[in-house]
Protein backbone atom coordinates (compact mmCIF):
# COMPACT_ATOMS: atom_id res chain seq x y z
CA UNK A 1 0.00 0.00 0.00
CA UNK A 2 1.21 3.25 -0.94
CA UNK A 3 1.11 6.38 1.56
CA UNK A 4 -1.96 8.32 3.13
CA UNK A 5 -1.84 11.01 1.05
CA UNK A 6 -1.89 14.02 3.27
CA UNK A 7 -5.23 15.19 2.47
CA UNK A 8 -7.03 12.17 3.33
CA UNK A 9 -6.03 12.23 7.27
CA UNK A 10 -8.75 13.15 9.62
CA UNK A 11 -7.91 15.41 11.84
CA UNK A 12 -8.14 15.26 15.67
CA UNK A 13 -11.31 15.96 16.46
CA UNK A 14 -12.19 19.54 18.64
CA UNK A 15 -12.56 19.14 22.53
CA UNK A 16 -16.20 19.23 23.18
CA UNK A 17 -17.48 22.73 24.57
CA UNK A 18 -18.72 23.27 27.98
CA UNK A 19 -22.82 22.42 27.97
CA UNK A 20 -24.37 25.74 26.97
CA UNK A 21 -21.54 26.95 25.42
CA UNK A 22 -20.91 27.32 21.61
CA UNK A 23 -17.05 27.46 19.85
CA UNK A 24 -16.13 30.12 17.85
CA UNK A 25 -17.76 30.07 14.43
CA UNK A 26 -15.80 28.32 11.56
CA UNK A 27 -16.44 30.19 8.49
CA UNK A 28 -19.14 29.82 6.63
CA UNK A 29 -20.92 29.41 10.01
CA UNK A 30 -22.52 32.77 9.71
CA UNK A 31 -25.55 32.02 8.58
CA UNK A 32 -26.25 29.17 9.95
CA UNK A 33 -26.12 30.86 13.31
CA UNK A 34 -28.71 33.33 12.33
CA UNK A 35 -31.12 30.88 11.47
CA UNK A 36 -30.66 28.84 14.40
CA UNK A 37 -30.94 32.66 16.19
CA UNK A 38 -34.39 33.13 13.85
CA UNK A 39 -35.24 29.34 14.87
CA UNK A 40 -35.07 30.28 18.68
CA UNK A 41 -36.97 33.56 18.62
CA UNK A 42 -40.09 31.98 16.70
CA UNK A 43 -40.17 28.89 19.48
CA UNK A 44 -39.78 31.14 21.95
CA UNK A 45 -42.60 33.48 20.83
CA UNK A 46 -44.63 30.62 20.47
CA UNK A 47 -43.73 29.11 24.48
CA UNK A 48 -44.26 33.16 25.43
CA UNK A 49 -47.76 33.45 23.66
CA UNK A 50 -46.44 37.47 23.11
CA UNK A 51 -43.26 38.98 21.71
CA UNK A 52 -42.82 41.49 24.38
CA UNK A 53 -41.89 39.10 27.01
CA UNK A 54 -39.12 37.49 24.49
CA UNK A 55 -35.63 39.07 25.11
CA UNK A 56 -32.42 38.79 23.20
CA UNK A 57 -30.57 37.52 26.20
CA UNK A 58 -33.05 34.65 26.23
CA UNK A 59 -32.90 33.72 22.74
CA UNK A 60 -28.96 33.52 22.90
CA UNK A 61 -29.18 31.30 26.31
CA UNK A 62 -31.70 29.28 23.54
CA UNK A 63 -28.89 29.06 20.88
CA UNK A 64 -26.11 28.78 23.19
CA UNK A 65 -24.67 31.63 22.14
CA UNK A 66 -23.29 35.06 23.56
CA UNK A 67 -25.35 38.24 23.51
CA UNK A 68 -22.70 39.80 21.41
CA UNK A 69 -22.35 37.54 18.95
CA UNK A 70 -26.62 37.49 18.23
CA UNK A 71 -26.05 41.23 18.10
CA UNK A 72 -23.37 40.75 15.15
CA UNK A 73 -26.75 39.69 13.29
CA UNK A 74 -29.44 41.51 14.84
CA UNK A 75 -28.23 44.75 16.37
CA UNK A 76 -31.41 44.81 18.73
CA UNK A 77 -34.44 42.84 19.52
CA UNK A 78 -36.78 45.50 17.08
CA UNK A 79 -34.58 44.02 14.47
CA UNK A 80 -34.27 40.31 15.63
CA UNK A 81 -38.51 40.30 15.52
CA UNK A 82 -38.51 42.26 12.76
CA UNK A 83 -36.45 39.56 10.84
CA UNK A 84 -38.06 36.08 12.23
CA UNK A 85 -41.18 38.21 10.52
CA UNK A 86 -39.80 38.96 7.56
CA UNK A 87 -39.27 35.01 7.18
CA UNK A 88 -42.74 33.61 7.97
CA UNK A 89 -43.67 36.12 5.50
CA UNK A 90 -41.87 33.93 3.03
CA UNK A 91 -43.43 30.55 4.75
CA UNK A 92 -46.85 31.92 4.01
CA UNK A 93 -45.62 32.71 0.91
CA UNK A 94 -44.34 29.29 0.24
CA UNK A 95 -47.59 27.73 0.92
CA UNK A 96 -49.85 29.53 -0.96
CA UNK A 97 -47.59 29.52 -4.25
CA UNK A 98 -48.33 25.68 -2.99
CA UNK A 99 -52.03 26.24 -2.89
CA UNK A 100 -52.52 27.56 -6.27
CA UNK A 101 -50.23 25.51 -8.09
CA UNK A 102 -51.88 23.68 -11.22
CA UNK A 103 -55.26 25.15 -10.76
CA UNK A 104 -56.16 26.99 -13.71
CA UNK A 105 -59.32 28.49 -12.90
CA UNK A 106 -58.68 31.97 -11.54
CA UNK A 107 -61.41 31.77 -8.99
CA UNK A 108 -60.57 28.72 -7.81
CA UNK A 109 -56.96 29.35 -7.72
CA UNK A 110 -58.49 32.87 -5.52
CA UNK A 111 -60.21 30.48 -3.33
CA UNK A 112 -57.41 28.05 -2.77
CA UNK A 113 -55.10 30.51 -1.52
CA UNK A 114 -57.53 32.23 0.93
CA UNK A 115 -58.27 29.15 2.70
CA UNK A 116 -54.29 28.29 2.75
CA UNK A 117 -53.76 31.51 4.35
CA UNK A 118 -56.40 31.39 6.93
CA UNK A 119 -55.04 27.98 8.05
CA UNK A 120 -51.63 29.11 8.28
CA UNK A 121 -52.80 31.83 10.12
CA UNK A 122 -55.23 29.78 12.82
CA UNK A 123 -52.40 27.26 13.11
CA UNK A 124 -49.59 29.51 14.14
CA UNK A 125 -51.25 32.21 15.89
CA UNK A 126 -48.75 33.47 18.23
CA UNK A 127 -46.46 34.06 15.21
CA UNK A 128 -49.39 35.69 12.85
CA UNK A 129 -49.92 38.37 15.79
CA UNK A 130 -46.72 39.58 15.92
CA UNK A 131 -46.06 39.26 11.53
CA UNK A 132 -49.56 41.26 11.56
CA UNK A 133 -50.57 42.46 14.62
CA UNK A 134 -47.75 43.92 16.73
CA UNK A 135 -47.18 47.71 16.07
CA UNK A 136 -42.86 46.81 16.84
CA UNK A 137 -42.26 44.89 13.57
CA UNK A 138 -45.41 46.48 11.80
CA UNK A 139 -43.78 50.71 12.07
CA UNK A 140 -40.54 48.96 11.02
CA UNK A 141 -42.30 48.17 7.82
CA UNK A 142 -41.84 49.94 4.49
CA UNK A 143 -43.17 49.24 1.15
CA UNK A 144 -44.33 50.58 -2.04
CA UNK A 145 -47.62 49.00 -3.49
CA UNK A 146 -45.22 47.50 -6.34
CA UNK A 147 -42.88 46.45 -3.55
CA UNK A 148 -45.51 44.65 -2.09
CA UNK A 149 -46.83 43.42 -4.66
CA UNK A 150 -43.50 41.44 -5.58
CA UNK A 151 -43.68 39.89 -2.22
CA UNK A 152 -43.67 35.74 -2.11
CA UNK A 153 -47.35 34.77 -2.29
CA UNK A 154 -48.83 38.14 -2.65
CA UNK A 155 -47.52 38.39 -6.03
CA UNK A 156 -49.62 35.52 -7.36
CA UNK A 157 -52.37 36.89 -5.98
CA UNK A 158 -51.76 39.96 -8.22
CA UNK A 159 -50.93 37.68 -11.22
CA UNK A 160 -54.41 35.64 -10.97
CA UNK A 161 -56.24 38.40 -10.74
CA UNK A 162 -54.62 39.83 -13.66
CA UNK A 163 -54.95 36.74 -15.35
CA UNK A 164 -58.78 37.09 -14.43
CA UNK A 165 -58.95 40.09 -15.84
CA UNK A 166 -56.61 38.97 -19.31
CA UNK A 167 -59.77 36.00 -19.66
CA UNK A 168 -62.79 38.36 -18.66
CA UNK A 169 -63.79 36.35 -16.02
CA UNK A 170 -63.01 39.21 -13.97
CA UNK A 171 -63.39 43.19 -14.49
CA UNK A 172 -61.03 45.51 -15.75
CA UNK A 173 -59.57 46.99 -12.42
CA UNK A 174 -56.41 47.42 -11.20
CA UNK A 175 -55.12 43.73 -10.17
CA UNK A 176 -52.80 45.47 -7.20
CA UNK A 177 -56.27 47.28 -5.48
CA UNK A 178 -58.14 44.36 -6.08
CA UNK A 179 -55.69 41.90 -4.75
CA UNK A 180 -55.19 44.18 -1.60
CA UNK A 181 -58.68 44.68 -0.84
CA UNK A 182 -59.13 40.73 -0.73
CA UNK A 183 -56.18 40.42 1.26
CA UNK A 184 -57.26 43.11 3.85
CA UNK A 185 -60.94 41.14 4.09
CA UNK A 186 -59.41 37.98 4.75
CA UNK A 187 -56.96 39.70 7.21
CA UNK A 188 -59.73 41.08 9.01
CA UNK A 189 -61.58 37.57 9.20
CA UNK A 190 -58.43 36.09 10.76
CA UNK A 191 -57.94 38.81 13.23
CA UNK A 192 -61.65 38.77 14.55
CA UNK A 193 -61.08 35.16 15.35
CA UNK A 194 -57.80 35.77 17.12
CA UNK A 195 -58.52 38.68 18.83
CA UNK A 196 -62.07 38.12 20.05
CA UNK A 197 -61.51 34.02 21.10
CA UNK A 198 -65.00 34.71 23.34
CA UNK A 199 -66.66 36.13 20.21
CA UNK A 200 -69.31 32.97 18.85
CA UNK A 201 -68.52 33.08 15.47
CA UNK A 202 -69.67 30.69 12.40
CA UNK A 203 -66.88 27.82 11.39
CA UNK A 204 -64.38 30.12 9.90
CA UNK A 205 -64.55 28.30 6.71
CA UNK A 206 -67.98 29.38 6.51
CA UNK A 207 -67.02 32.90 7.35
CA UNK A 208 -64.38 32.70 4.72
CA UNK A 209 -66.76 31.48 1.98
CA UNK A 210 -69.08 34.50 2.15
CA UNK A 211 -66.34 36.40 2.76
CA UNK A 212 -65.46 35.22 -0.95
CA UNK A 213 -68.82 35.43 -2.41
CA UNK A 214 -68.55 39.12 -1.59
CA UNK A 215 -65.21 40.11 -3.07
CA UNK A 216 -64.95 37.77 -6.01
CA UNK A 217 -68.75 38.49 -7.02
CA UNK A 218 -67.94 42.20 -6.97
CA UNK A 219 -64.85 41.43 -8.90
CA UNK A 220 -66.54 39.29 -11.55
CA UNK A 221 -67.28 40.70 -14.91
CA UNK A 222 -70.98 40.58 -15.57
CA UNK A 223 -70.61 39.62 -19.14
CA UNK A 224 -67.44 37.36 -18.71
CA UNK A 225 -67.80 33.14 -19.04
CA UNK A 226 -70.01 31.58 -16.69
CA UNK A 227 -67.98 30.37 -14.20
CA UNK A 228 -69.42 29.94 -10.73
CA UNK A 229 -68.23 31.78 -7.62
CA UNK A 230 -68.90 29.96 -4.60
CA UNK A 231 -69.02 26.43 -4.21
CA UNK A 232 -71.85 24.48 -4.54
CA UNK A 233 -73.52 22.53 -1.35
Amino acid sequence: MGAVPRSAVTPPAAAPAPAGKRVRARRGEGERLREEILDATIELIVAEGSADRVSTRAVARKVGCTPPALYLHFPDKASLIYAACDRQFDKLGAVLHEAMDDIDDPIERLRAASLAYVHFALDHPEEYRVMMLDLSPSSMYEATLEEMAASPGFDAIVETVRDGIERGIFKPVDPMVAALMMWAAIHGLVSLRLVKGGLALPDIEVLLESCLILELDGLRATDGPDTPVHSQP
